[in-house]
C-alpha cells in the first residue's frame, strides 16, 4: 500500500515541480515512529538488524517480504544501489550509471578491510540512519522492531559487514539459470571487466580463472561469471558466520517449512499461521505476468528461456567455481544442500 500511495502522491507532485520536497517529506514522515521508538527505548545496534543479501533477480524482494511480516520489520531497500548513492560511487570511483538502466556491479572487501569509510557507511546503513526515498520503498511497520537491510549489492562483503558488526545474515541463493534468463528479459548490463579490475578480489580468490573470465565478451557469459564469483565469495566469507543459507526453490516450494526456521533462527518462535497465504504473492519487482509466486512457471520457465547450450554455460561457471548446488534440473540438488551445511 505504501508503494502505491508514493506513485500516487509522486504524479502529482512531479509535475508541479515539488517531486524533491515530497520525496524527503515522505521520508522524514514515515520515520517519525522510528525516532519516537528511538528516543523511548535508545539507539539501534547494529546486530540487530538482519541483512538478506543474493543476486539480483533470485528473489530478495520477495522473501525479504515474509521476513518483514516475521519479525516485524522495517525495509531498507538496496542502500548500496550505486545508481542511488553517490557515497558508494565516491567510495568505489564509479561513474553514475544511467538512472534507468539496471548494471550488475559490486565491490569486494575483506573481511579484515580497514577502511572506516566503508565501515561508517554500514553503521549508518544497519542502524536506519541512511535513508532515502529509495531505500524507503516499502512501509511494513511504522514502529518496526528491527530493520531488515534487503540488498543484492553486498555478496562481496558479508564478512567484512558480519566481523564489524554482527548483523543477522540470510543469504539467499536462487538457480543460476533462473537469475541470468530474468536479468536478460528486463535486460540488466554487466561486465567483467568489472572484476577483474578489482584486484583484491582477484588474488584472493580467481586468479586461476582469469583467462577463461577474459573471454566471456556476451552478456550472459557476463552474467555467468558474475552470479558464480558473487555467490562463492559470499559463501566463503560466510562459512565462519553464523548465517543461514536458504534456497529461494526450497521456500517457495516449503514457504511454512523454510518460514518456520528463519523465525525460530531469529528468535521470532513459529512463523505466522497465514504464512502460506503471504508467500502466495509475488513482489513488486515480479516481472509481469505472474500471478502466483507458486505457479511452474516461477521455478522452470528459465528452461524455455535458454537453450541446452546457454545452460551448460551458465552451470559449468557455477561448477567450476565448486556451486555445485544446481543441475538441469530447477530445484537444487541433494549434494550442494549437504556441502553448504557441512
Amino acid at each position: 500500500m505504501s508503494f502505491l500511495l508514493r506513485k500516487a502522491f509522486k504524479s502529482i507532485a512531479d509535475p508541479l515541480g515539488g517531486g524533491d520536497f515530497f520525496r524527503k517529506g515522505f521520508v522524514a514522515l514515515n520515520r517519525f515512529g522510528e525516532h519516537a521508538r528511538s528516543a523511548m527505548y535508545g539507539a539501534v545496534d547494529p546486530s540487530s538488524t538482519i541483512i538478506l543479501a543474493g543476486s539480483g533477480r533470485s528473489g530478495t524482494t520477495w522473501l525479504g517480504n515474509l521476513i518483514s511480516t516475521m519479525a516485524k520489520a522495517q525495509p531498507i531497500f538496496e542502500p548500496l544501489a550505486p545508481s542511488r548513492n553517490p557515497i558508494v560511487r565516491d567510495l568505489t570511483g564509479w561513474e553514475l550509471p544511467p538512472i534507468d538502466v539496471s548494471y550488475i556491479r559490486a565491490f569486494y572487501l575483506a573481511e579484515n578491510d580497514p577502511s572506516e569509510s566503508w565501515k561508517a557507511h554500514w553503521a549508518d546503513i544497519l542502524t536506519g540512519r541512511y535513508r532515502t526515498y529509495w531505500t524507503d520503498a516499502d512501509r511494513q511497520s511504522y514502529f518496526p522492531d528491527c530493520y531488515l537491510v534487503k540488498e543484492v549489492w553486498a555478496n562481496l562483503m558479508l564478512g567484512f559487514v558480519y566481523w564489524n558488526f554482527q548483523p543477522k545474515i540470510v543469504h539467499l541463493v536462487r538457480h543460476p539459470c533462473a537469475v541470468i534468463a530474468s536479468r536478460l528479459l528486463v535486460p540488466w548490463q554487466a561486465g567483467v571487466e568489472d572484476i577483474l579490475s578489482q584486484e583484491e578480489l582477484v588474488e584472493t580468490y580467481l586468479r586461476p580463472w582469469v583467462g577463461l573470465i577474459e573471454k566471456e565478451k556476451d552478456l550472459l557469459g557476463a552474467h555467468a561469471v558474475w552470479w558464480a564469483v558473487e555467490n562463492m565469495v559470499a559463501s566463503k566469507q560466510l562459512a565462519s558466520c553464523p548465517h543461514q543459507f536458504i534456497f529461494y526453490e526450497e521456500t517457495v516450494t516449503q514457504p511454512v517449512k523454510i518460514g518456520n526456521q528463519l523465525s525460530e533462527w531469529l528468535g521470532r518462535g513459529e512463523a505466522p499461521l497465514n504464512l502460506e497465504r503471504l508467500a502466495q504473492k509475488p513482489s513488486r519487482m515480479t516481472q509481469k505476468g505472474v500471478n502466483s509466486i507458486k505457479t511452474d512457471k516461477v521455478l522452470s520457465q528459465w528452461q524455455a528461456a535458454l537453450s541446452i547450450e546457454e545452460q551448460k554455460r551458465i552451470l559449468r561457471w557455477a561448477h567450476t567455481l565448486d556451486l555445485n548446488w544446481y543441475g538441469f534440473d530447477p530445484m537444487p540438488n541433494t549434494l550442494g544442500r549437504k556441502k553448504e551445511k557441512e
